[in-house]
């Protein structure tokens, strides 16, 4: 499969289907087009997708980028970031010192660089997961192709060239098969699976044999656990991210929920719960 350098990058190569290395984050987020983030928008409706806010650099956004680095890339996590040791508020000025010189994104106070090196220590202890990273050979690296007029854009967390084999990182605060599941319904991680292997496939003309979750648990004792969905649910994401797409083509600027005239009703859930507790007497 041939790369390019984010430098290389021209609109003509973006509709033709590239790979891209050295993409910011910034430049990818501003790009033309549609990505996964944009999908989830347009599926609660036009509207959301393009009012969209600027994005914002946060320190959660910094400390996620440090966090995959270390997962992903230890070397680099160890070269480029520095742990301030000892310092223990970002009022401190050792700390305000440092991001004079080297910007915030790549300084680390006590607590913050504790408990992304003990999220490593426990992920790369797990032979299945170092063996699954230790093939991985190309990190960060952003697709962008035209697809029926617009631009679609991915951005692989990790990717085995070789073996064709996507990671992708996810953070939870529970890594158990039932409680992921949730998660994956919730923020359309099938959605993200398919969207991601088509845009794969359009451009390098093979499928991904693999795309795999690793999900990692914030908190100690952080429980990395690999996943990969089954067929019904990579189909119905594909067919989501199809709908999003196609609505996104022709939806107009202000096209907002869509407006009916039926009452509205409580969440099943809720008169669930109501059905139970007069059945149990309570009310």
């Amino acid at each position: 499969m041939e790369i390019i350098d984010y430098k290389d990058l021209t609109p003509e190569l973006a509709k033709e289907g590239c790979f891209v290395r050295n993409m910011p984050n910034d430049a990818y987020h501003a790009y033309e087009g549609i990505s996964k983030s944009g999908l989830d928008l347009v599926n609660r409706s036009p509207a959301h997708f393009h009012f969209k806010a600027a994005r914002k650099t946060s320190r959660t956004l910094e400390l996620g980028t440090a966090l995959h680095t270390a997962i992903l890339e230890p070397e680099r996590y160890k070269a480029e970031y520095m742990k301030l040791a000892g310092v223990k508020a970002r009022t401190a000025s050792e700390y305000k010192q440092a991001i004079k010189v080297h910007g915030s994104e790549r300084v680390l106070i006590a607590h913050e660089f504790g408990n992304i090196d003990s999220i490593q220590e426990t992920v790369r202890s797990k032979p299945e997961i170092s063996d699954l990273l230790a093939g991985c050979d190309m990190f960060e690296l952003s697709a962008l192709v035209e697809y029926e007029g617009v631009i679609l854009r991915i951005k692989l967390d990790a990717l085995n060239s070789k073996d064709l084999i996507a990671v992708d990182l996810k953070t939870t605060q529970n890594s158990s098969r039932e409680e992921f599941a949730k998660s994956v319904y919730n923020y359309r991680y099938h959605v993200q699976d398919a969207f991601y292997s088509f845009v794969f496939e359009l451009i390098a003309g093979k499928p991904l044999n693999a795309f795999k979750f690793l999900a990692v648990e914030n908190e100690p004792p952080h429980c990395p656990m690999i996943y990969t969905l089954d067929n019904e649910s990579k189909m119905i994401g594909k067919n989501e991210a199809l709908r999003n797409i196609e609505e996104f083509k022709e939806s107009d600027i202000d096209q907002g929920y869509e407006q009916t005239n039926e009452p509205l009703s409580l969440p099943n859930w809720a008169l669930a719960k109501y059905d139970n507790e007069v059945e149990e007497g309570i009310v």
